[in-house]
């Protein structure tokens, strides 16, 4: 299991608590999706485990001499790496990957192998819910994040360039009562100009967390986690018998939480959740 610990550090500009008061470590699952970042190669130099899919069968070539895997592309082509994951009916999942791109257009796609709805992959009306693409535009560059994020939804334009990666993800529900059991995790070219695109750290995975809270002090009073919406995921209120460890589930990765701890004496304290 995948897991990140950290000691929360004060934001409170009121009456404050020490730094040791309060911990948290979240685990994450596991990534389901094998030699997410390319490294590893089979005998011809193509990384294993996955599949290239050739849709324009064009002239695409292949590099890995700035990390992960490089698809160089013609223009106007369509290419993809192709992984298989098992997945079950009504499970939110997480799935994303780092990428940069020059010139050519960037895209992950996700599809149900077992059954399509015949809408949209790419959001509009009506949106799919087997088929999904995340894509990048290298026009919507660093130069223009800034400008765009006053007309755009924020996690539509993440600036993807050729010099940094940028991490693209999103969360979906499996559809139930049509035997769905399998999705393919595609990641490649999607037309554009002659260029190449750079992808490493695929990730596919429940989107459900498991936070664990130790409390490292005897007199704390009430105990809670809510999102940056409000919704409240988790209260405590301490009655002298419930200890000062718990576990909580928290259903996304997309989702920002807080802590909220009071002690009996009024102090309090709220700390950001990691969600790295």
């Amino acid at each position: 299991m995948r897991k990140e610990i950290i000691f929360a550090a004060l934001i409170c500009s009121a009456s404050w608590l020490s730094a040791g008061d309060v911990s948290m470590t979240r685990i994450y699952p596991e990534n389901m999706l094998k030699n997410a970042d390319f490294s590893v190669r089979d005998a011809d130099g193509m990384p294993q485990d996955w599949e290239f899919d050739n849709c324009s069968k064009a002239k695409f070539s292949f590099r890995s001499d700035i990390g992960g895997i490089v698809i160089e592309s013609p223009g106007q082509a369509y290419g993809y790496f192709l992984q298989t994951v098992p997945v079950q009916e009504g499970v939110t999942y997480h799935t994303g990957t780092k990428m940069r791109v020059y010139r050519t257009f960037a895209n992950m796609w996700l599809r149900c192998a077992e059954y399509h709805d015949n809408k949209s992959a790419q959001g509009h009306w009506p949106p799919s819910q087997t088929d999904f693409f995340i894509q990048a535009y290298p026009y919507h560059g660093k130069s223009t994040e800034a400008l765009l994020k006053k007309f755009i939804d924020p996690k539509l334009v993440a600036g993807v360039d050729n010099k940094e990666w940028t991490e693209y993800c999103r969360e979906f529900t499996t559809i139930t009562g049509k035997g769905v059991r399998n999705y393919q995790v595609r990641v490649g070219c999607f037309g554009g100009y002659k260029g190449w695109v750079n992808y490493t750290d695929v990730y596919f995975a429940p989107a459900a967390s498991t936070l664990e809270i130790t409390v490292c002090r005897a007199d704390w009073k009430e105990l809670s986690v809510v999102g940056k919406s409000g919704k409240k995921y988790f209260e405590k209120l301490n009655d002298g018998k419930c200890g000062n460890h718990f576990s909580v589930i928290l259903p996304s990765r997309l989702v920002g939480y807080f802590l909220h701890l009071k002690t009996s004496d009024g102090q309090t304290r709220t700390v950001e959740v990691p969600n790295e």
